[in-house]
């Protein structure tokens, strides 16, 4: 009888412990990353409303496309290189597109901020979509 209880048990247990269905969150730059706000050095600040096309792509195998207002502006491959800053020697992560520095780049989970290493310097900011 013990044995006949215990099957039912186990599979309860199995049936009730079964993981729920969640999408894990993306990391790093693979992605795409739309901008939100632009700020720093003579530009005035500027927010950019959600769905407003300026954006990056960036593909696990490397390349990238670059839009503005929807129309694409720029691709080809791109890579992170960590290098000392030039006015503080402070190591940065580098943005190359198309073998060429782009800017200095801080990558959080969900923003991605594209800059200089200068204190007044302009800095645009994206968010994952």
């Amino acid at each position: 009888m013990k044995k006949y209880l215990t099957l039912p048990f186990i599979a309860l247990i199995a049936l009730g412990c079964k993981k729920a269905d969640v999408k894990p969150k993306a990391t790093g730059l693979v992605g795409k990353w739309e901008l939100r706000m632009v700020s720093g050095g003579f530009v005035p600040f500027a927010n950019w409303a959600p769905a407003n096309g300026t954006s990056f792509q960036f593909n696990a195998d490397s390349t990238f496309t670059q839009y503005t207002s929807f129309q694409l502006i720029n691709q080809g491959v791109y890579s992170v290189v960590e290098n000392p800053a030039s006015m503080t020697q402070m190591k940065v992560q580098v943005l190359y597109l198309n073998h060429k520095a782009y800017n200095v780049m801080d990558l959080k989970p969900d923003t991605l901020i594209l800059g200089n290493s200068a204190a007044d310097g302009i800095e645009s900011i994206y968010v994952r979509q």
